[in-house]
């Protein structure tokens, strides 16, 4: 675990250990844009430009826990081109790039190949290391980041549960050249771009890979990024293949060991369905199932080499 940087009296930056600090801070210019982690737990990522985490903020409000009020690469994005904004400087809500890619020097950056690296959990004699992402791209759409902040508020208007969020992974086609293009496609089929352009979409649960669903019609997602490349596919042109790595506003948990299709949505007073490995159960590994697509807010695109392009999963 990273901790959180405090004040110290040596004058070199807390991160890098090589330039001078900002006066009154303990990191240099550089580090202070791009250092990842809340400066209050060091934990989770810091809701930038601010020093701190939402969960933080909010809790030090007034104790109550809430989703990230844009994705955290919004603001950075505006700086780099990837939104654009008025004469005044407001930003238009349309994107002049969907997608933005990430530097590899970025505390982003690193923090997203680590958690794609630690979550590649199912490791065999054939592919006993993970596959390292060859780009990662921060997704910058400000219409997809409205309907999530409105579905997070929903829930805590409820009363019931806070809007408690937590980071999955998605796989899904990829049809196009991502690392040439450094952009979304436009391709009807193309999974991994069409979420990026228009979110997820519930009329087209099943299309881009038909499946079994486990847990009934819903969007289906997992913290391990080696149960979800069982799902990802490419083609044989460009050899990538990619994932999204994604916030879900999970609320209410309703948590299952066993399958049940039927399901068209959560079970009553829950936001989601929570697919736990157990003993006697039928999953091997976890996954989330949620109802509303609005529930998903696609923040990065991780793209890798590993076992061709075609889905590998039975």
């Amino acid at each position: 675990m990273m901790a959180g940087p405090g004040i110290e009296e040596e004058k070199l930056c807390f991160q890098c250990e090589k330039n001078p600090r900002i006066e009154g801070n303990p990191l240099c210019k550089h580090c202070a844009e791009e250092y990842p982690l809340c400066f209050q737990c060091g934990e989770r990522e810091r809701n930038q430009p601010f020093k701190l985490c939402l969960q933080c903020y909010h809790g030090a409000r007034d104790g109550a826990a809430g989703i990230p009020r844009v994705p955290s690469l919004l603001e950075q994005s505006k700086e780099s081109g990837a939104v654009s904004t008025s004469d005044d400087g407001a930003s238009t809500d349309e994107p002049d790039k969907v997608l933005h890619r990430l530097s590899k020097g970025q505390g982003t950056y690193k923090d997203v190949v680590a958690h794609f690296i630690k979550e590649w959990v199912k490791l065999t004699p054939k592919c006993p290391v993970a596959p390292k992402p060859l780009a990662v791209y921060a997704v910058c759409n400000p219409s997809i980041v409205k309907t999530f902040q409105k579905y997070g508020e929903h829930i805590r208007s409820s009363g019931t549960v806070s809007s408690n969020s937590d980071r999955f992974f998605h796989g899904t086609k990829l049809l196009c050249d991502l690392l040439s293009a450094d952009e979304a496609c436009s391709q009807p089929d193309c999974g991994i771009c069409g979420v990026c352009r228009k979110g997820f979409d519930s009329s087209l649960i099943g299309t881009n890979i038909s499946r079994f669903k486990r847990f009934g019609h819903g969007i289906y997602l997992a913290p391990n990024s080696s149960k979800c490349h069982d799902y990802t596919q490419g083609v044989e042109e460009y050899d990538i293949r990619a994932q999204l790595l994604c916030l879900v506003a999970c609320g209410e948990k309703c948590e299952l060991i066993h399958d049940n299709t039927e399901l068209k949505q959560p079970p009553l007073n829950y936001h989601c369905v929570y697919g736990k490995s157990a003993r006697g159960g039928s999953l091997n590994y976890d996954e989330i199932v949620v109802y509303d697509a609005q529930a998903v807010l696609p923040q990065y695109v991780v793209v890798y080499r590993h076992n061709g392009v075609d889905k590998i999963a039975k």
